[in-house]
């Protein structure tokens, strides 16, 4: 302290010391508002709530203040709020329009706050188009251990990018995806296998992205002839399909080494009608064979046929074979000795034998008229019985046909029948009781031609 001396006044002088008070920053806050974004597509960092605040002034840095969104606030689920002041929105958030309160504070003095608020608006969905897709491979026929190419084109013609997707192959079945072969752009990547998908997951699509993946795979041994079809579809997070399925098709082709049955066989003279083929019994030329498809063979000088590629048979059980000779093309006179047509169990890959016989058959003729019945009546008249014991032990002589001809001159066309179909009866019967020594095989017809002779009426049969 000192003083000022003057010739009147003397005033005290003071010295005077100023301490500096520092100020809290000051926080600027201002409310933020986000543009609508699509709930089936929702979106990452869609905003963060310090990008237009201020702190002295100053745009905000990381690190220098903290954010607090109020946890009594009605937030979605779907709607992530992050330490950093940044917000994600989940695809399938709920659509609606939500204001939630946030608190910005500085580091260094947890009183120095400021509150603000974020508006988000989700709408519904948009309807966005699908993802486009293709699926190609390079080749058509294929057989088992075959390689198969297949290229998937996949473009995002949509005006938003997609994230986190799934692009998902469906493979035939007995088809394998060889390891080490699958690339996404370019780049290896393997796919999760489970049952007969393999999946990419979690694939990103930018606006007008075209993304490209390709693989190879192998015909298992198990794949049958025929249409196998491979596809492709883009699936999202919920499971929903959100493209197109593309399709490759190949045809798996018939292998003649391992997939075809051959058949072979020959036509025989079966001279003692003992329906196999004995040494010395010869083959029968030109007799035509027929498939239930159409396919007509015809043995050669020898008898001998072959059926290149007969059926390609079931590969798990295999499958029946019919084949059936033609009578008609058989020689005058011969018969089937054998089984006609003809079943045989086909394997995958194997051949099998079917053989037929045929011989010269004694054919013996019992000829009928109305004389040998009772008037109007199917009852053969008396007389007729002792003949009819004869023919009995004729026809066990040898294996024999009974031909029945009935000589309808007088018109009596529903009697005749009635009469001929009783007469195979009763030879059928009288036969069945003989016990004999093969199966009487009997043809009947009607012939509407000239009178008999009186001896061919009474006899009514005759022995070629």
């Amino acid at each position: 302290t000192g003083s000022v001396v003057s010739d009147e006044v003397t005033t005290p002088v003071t010295d005077s010391v100023t301490t500096p008070v520092d100020s809290a920053p000051i926080i600027e806050a201002e409310p933020d508002v986000v543009a609508a974004i699509d709930s089936a597509v929702g979106g990452t960092n869609v905003i963060n709530v310090l990008d237009d605040d201020l702190l002295n002034g100053q745009p905000i840095i990381p690190g220098q203040v903290t954010v607090t969104f109020s946890p009594d606030a009605t937030i979605p689920a779907g709607l992530i709020f992050n330490t950093d002041g940044s917000v994600d929105v989940a695809p399938n958030t709920p659509p609606g329009t939500y204001v939630v309160p946030y608190e910005i504070c500085d580091v260094n003095d947890a009183t120095n706050c400021t509150a603000s608020t974020v508006t988000i608006t989700i709408n519904a969905p948009i309807g966005l188009a699908p993802l486009s897709i293709m699926k190609t491979t390079q080749v058509s026929n294929v057989n088992v251990g075959d390689i198969v190419p297949y290229t998937i084109t996949v473009t995002n013609t949509e005006t938003v990018s997609r994230f986190d997707v799934d692009l998902v192959d469906l493979a035939p079945p007995g088809f394998r995806l060889i390891e080490e072969t699958s690339m996404l752009d370019g780049v290896p990547v393997e796919p999760v296998v489970t049952g007969r998908e393999h999946i990419l997951e979690n694939i990103d699509f930018g606006v007008n992205q075209t993304r490209v993946w390709t693989f190879h795979m192998v015909v298992g041994a198990g794949v049958g002839d025929g249409i196998h079809t491979n596809q492709a579809f883009i699936r999202d997070a919920s499971g929903a399909e959100i493209s197109a399925r593309a399709e490759a098709v190949v045809k798996m082709t018939v292998d003649p080494l391992f997939d075809c049955s051959e058949v072979i066989g020959k036509v025989y003279d079966d001279e003692n009608r003992n329906g196999y083929q004995d040494q010395g019994e010869l083959g029968i030329a030109g007799v035509r064979l027929a498939t239930v498809k159409g396919l007509i063979i015809t043995s050669d000088e020898h008898g001998r046929y072959h059926i290149a590629c007969a059926e390609v048979p079931n590969a798990n059980i295999g499958s029946n074979f019919i084949l059936k000779v033609d009578e008609r093309s058989l020689p005058t006179g011969y018969r089937m000795t054998t089984e006609n047509p003809r079943v045989e169990r086909l394997t995958r890959g194997k051949i099998s034998k079917i053989n037929f016989g045929a011989s010269i058959q004694r054919v013996v003729t019992l000829d009928l008229s109305n004389e040998a019945f009772l008037p109007g009546s199917t009852k053969m008249q008396a007389a007729m019985m002792p003949n009819i014991g004869q023919l009995m032990q004729v026809l066990k002589t040898e294996p024999s046909i009974l031909r029945l001809n009935y000589h309808d001159y007088e018109g009596f066309d529903g009697l005749a029948e009635k009469r001929v179909a009783a007469v195979e009866a009763e030879m059928q019967e009288l036969w069945d009781a003989q016990g004999c020594c093969y199966v009487l095989e009997i043809e009947r017809k009607i012939l509407r031609t000239g009178r008999l002779e009186p001896s061919q009426a009474q006899i009514g049969g005759t022995v070629r």
